[in-house]
């Protein structure tokens, strides 16, 4: 069976492609647009939802095109909003991603490099060793499994936004 391009599933689904640059003028304007025409109010806190679907490739949705998976409910939303159709991700393994949203950081630079936030050994000081088992021609070294307590992250910047 021929697999649908992005646009023939765009089309069929009656989605719209938005490109990062046309979703951001969109978002700009449409923000300046709501902010100027509403009343100001210093009591107004954001009201966001994000969603973070793990381990999730892009053709895994119906709406970009699987006949394998069905994913009525996505497809819907989908439909009714913005589909992206660029997309960029920190690293490809959960707890990089995870650490990256939550700081607005590169995860090489938290030094969250592997998925192992779930192991209970606090690991907040990662090293290279200096050799490693002779199968293996490098060195791997140590990931941090836990942000350090004085990353600043997107929690509390929301919390110090009121």
């Amino acid at each position: 069976m021929k697999e649908a391009t992005e646009k023939e599933v765009a089309d069929r689904e009656g989605g719209q492609d938005m490109r990062r640059r046309d979703f951001l003028k969109f978002g700009v304007g449409t923000t300046l647009a709501v902010n100027l025409m509403r009343p100001s109010s210093a009591n107004q806190r954001p009201n966001i939802v994000f969603i973070l679907a793990d381990d999730l490739g892009w053709r895994d949705l119906g709406c970009y095109g699987s006949n394998f998976y069905e994913t009525p409910n996505i497809d819907r939303l989908a439909q009714m909003g913005m589909r992206f159709t660029n997309a960029y991700a920190a690293n490809p393994l959960c707890s990089p991603t995870r650490a990256s949203i939550l700081t607005g950081q590169y995860p090489c630079r938290l030094r969250i490099t592997m998925p192992n936030g779930h192991l209970r050994e606090e690991l907040l000081d990662p090293v290279v060793p200096s050799s490693g088992p002779p199968s293996q021609k490098a060195v791997t070294p140590q990931s941090r499994n836990r942000l350090p307590f004085e990353t600043y992250t997107l929690a509390e910047a929301l919390r110090d936004m009121g």
